[in-house]
């Protein structure tokens, strides 16, 4: 058996990647202008369901205290009749994964047929 047609390919293979690698390795800097301190907080528009999970597992639907056992009934009948099914969530950095997969879980299976993380954590009283 030849191996020499094996060799040429496996060295044109090799050259390809050892050229192509680099490539697609490069990108854009993207630099990003900071945010004013001075900068007024936006509040989301009031159709907007967002649920907020605080480090001490408080459960807040658009800034309002909610029980964990009452966050589904109350996203259902929000809910039921509109045409956006959207709801965010917003964990804090301090909440446990596991109490935050919990509470998306809940939000899904309450109607929501889309659930957007948010990346900030949103302020709640």
């Amino acid at each position: 058996m030849n191996v020499t047609p094996l060799v040429d390919v496996v060295l044109v293979l090799l050259i390809i990647f050892m050229i192509l690698t680099p490539i697609l390795q490069t990108g854009y800097d993207v630099k990003v202008p900071p945010t004013p301190p001075d900068s007024p907080v936006i509040e989301p528009p009031p159709d907007q369901l967002i649920v907020s999970l605080t480090p001490d597992d408080r459960i807040y639907l658009n800034k309002q205290e909610v029980l964990e056992s009452a966050l589904a009934a109350r996203l259902g009948e929000i809910l039921e009749n509109r045409y956006d099914r959207t709801v965010f969530f917003s964990g804090d950095d301090e909440a446990s994964y596991a109490r935050a997969v919990a509470v998306m879980d809940i939000i899904r299976n309450s109607g929501a047929k889309s659930i957007g993380i948010v990346l900030e954590t949103v302020p709640v009283p």
